[in-house]
């Protein structure tokens, strides 16, 4: 599960692919609904007691829209030698770009000038989403 915020400021939950919100919290107990189509009336839920998923109802009535959970064995965090926060994936080296809360996006360095559009975004520290295109090879 990743907890993230969503741009309205709301908390979310991702499970899955699938995106659910708080829908109302009583003490340390919350009630998350699915957020992730909720034309179609999905009725998955889950609950949460000081933020640890206690319960949940799985069942949804649509496919996960939101970002499919990849392990990147071969991403390695690390430190620059100017003391940095780095990720090395591909041959490629990945420098932090921006942070908000927990999500971070992470941009090629390996060759900044030509204007490389590859990018990682992680959040708490756990890679979520990958844009492995590079205009350049790898050093």
């Amino acid at each position: 599960a990743v907890y993230c915020t969503s741009k309205k400021g709301r908390h979310l939950i991702t499970v899955g692919g699938y995106r659910f919100s708080r829908h109302r919290s009583t003490g340390l107990k919350t009630r998350w609904h699915c957020s992730t189509d909720q034309p179609k009336g999905c009725k998955a839920e889950l609950y949460t007691v000081d933020n640890t998923i206690v319960k949940i109802n799985n069942n949804h009535n649509h496919h996960p829209k939101y970002f499919r959970h990849q392990t990147y064995l071969d991403a390695v965090f690390s430190t620059s030698k100017k003391g940095g926060q780095i990720i090395m994936y591909g041959g490629y080296r990945f420098c932090r770009e921006r942070s908000k809360g927990m999500k971070t996006r992470w941009r090629c360095s390996t060759d900044q000038p030509k204007g490389c559009k590859a990018a990682i975004c992680t959040i708490d520290n756990t890679i979520v989403k990958i844009n492995n295109n590079h205009n350049h090879s790898p050093r």
